[in-house]
């Protein structure tokens, strides 16, 4: 049984529309929607709040868009939160990266809770759950008690959370296998990250824990202390979501508050903040993580076979190389013949068919479907409900047909 930890809030990001992953993710489907792993009954929003719910006796804290909410909210129902006292919907006024997102989330958490330690998470992460989580979280609440910020790291060869890295310096007093950290990287160049690795440094999973007050104050640290674009506003970025957290939500959701929130930078908490930040404490891993942030993520998911193809679901190459299917719906085969470099992946709605070397022109396709007014580009039509989900396969004058998945335990 997990251990539950005081004032520990449990804070997800979950602000992505997932354009990047489409067809699997759609603009009112977020990239947290998308399938967790090979389990299509699951999705990488609930493998999350799976793995860190029986940490905290919280509500879960939950940071997303105004257009987002609804559809995140009915996923948690789905899970079995509902309610104030099991979910907290943290509502932008205006999406402008995680610097803010983490800001608000924060001063949000320090009204109800002065003493609140955060562990705030990205929702499009995938790993492997084992008894190593538990004894990884243990070190990170004991380094954040310590009024550091930890990090979740890994020493695994592909990257996580972008190109992001850490060098580590010494160990950090009196906590296992923990490291100070001498230089943070946010957002390196491929080429600089993977030297980097070579030489030692360790990904950065986008995982940190800390106590809120912390958090805040790294953001005005930051504002005072660093020499970049990013860093100059981040004291304005603390300031204005403690102003907002004093508000009741339908309070500042209006086009004043749109307008401050718009003028801040669009940066990342990792940028802001971490970079010139002295308070960085790295825990590394043998745990395996995954970024599923774009169709490249996908392209690359599972074991390659000698042919270096990948197959999710009943696929089936023959005579094809570098070939990865993703059949996601289950009630047909996927077949391959002499297919090279391609990524396959089908959906009840939508087969989609791409060279592999142009998954970076994801945009493409989306502005096609928008130009054309395709609805798949906007929802899968997916209903969510307590019992679990439910798909529209088809719609003629006589019928509808749809596709009922129940959740484990319903009856």
């Amino acid at each position: 049984m997990a251990q539950v930890y005081p004032h520990l809030h449990i804070v997800l990001l979950a602000e992505d529309y997932g354009l990047r992953l489409w067809p699997v993710a759609r603009e009112e489907a977020p990239a947290c929607l998308a399938p967790a792993g090979t389990d299509t009954n699951k999705t990488l929003l609930d493998a999350t709040v799976e793995r860190l719910a029986p940490f905290s006796s919280y509500a879960l804290h939950v940071v997303t868009t105004e257009r987002l909410a609804p559809v995140i909210k009915g996923e948690l129902e789905s899970l079995g939160f509902s309610g104030k006292k099991s979910v907290d919907i943290i509502i932008e006024p205006t999406q402008r990266g995680t610097a803010f997102a983490v800001a608000l989330a924060c001063a949000c958490v320090r009204r109800e809770d002065p003493g609140a330690i955060v562990l705030v998470t990205p929702t499009n992460l995938s790993m492997l759950l084992d008894d190593r989580w538990e004894r990884l979280l243990y070190r990170a609440y004991q380094i954040a008690i310590r009024d550091r910020i930890s990090l979740i790291c890994t020493e695994q060869k592909d990257r996580v959370f972008g190109y992001s890295y850490v060098r580590h310096g010494r160990h950090f007093e009196n906590i296992d296998d923990s490291f100070e950290v001498r230089l943070f990287k946010a957002n390196a160049t491929p080429t600089a990250a993977q030297h980097a690795h070579r030489e030692g440094a360790w990904w950065y999973t986008g995982i940190m824990v800390a106590r809120a007050t912390v958090f805040l104050g790294q953001l005005k640290y930051a504002g005072e202390a660093g020499g970049t674009f990013e860093t100059s506003a981040s004291r304005r970025i603390a300031e204005t979501a403690d102003f907002l957290s004093l508000l009741d939500t339908h309070d500042y959701l209006n086009d004043d508050a749109r307008a401050v929130v718009g003028a801040l930078p669009d940066t990342t908490y990792e940028e802001a903040a971490l970079e010139v930040s002295r308070k960085l404490v790295a825990i590394p891993t043998t745990i395996p993580f995954a970024t599923v942030s774009s169709l490249l993520d996908i392209a690359q998911a599972g074991i390659p076979d000698g042919a270096s193809n990948r197959v999710t679901g009943a696929g089936y190459t023959v005579e094809s190389r570098n070939v990865t299917i993703s059949e996601q719906d289950h009630s047909r085969a996927v077949v391959t013949l002499g297919i090279e470099d391609a990524l396959i992946i089908d959906m009840a709605d939508t087969v989609f068919i791409a060279a592999k070397s142009e998954l970076g022109s994801i945009d493409k396709v989306t502005e096609k479907l928008r130009e054309e007014h395709v609805p798949q580009l906007y929802s899968g039509r997916r209903a969510l409900a307590p019992w679990g989900t439910a798909t529209l396969l088809d719609v003629s004058d006589e019928a509808a047909i749809w596709k009922v998945e129940m959740r484990a335990g319903v009856t």
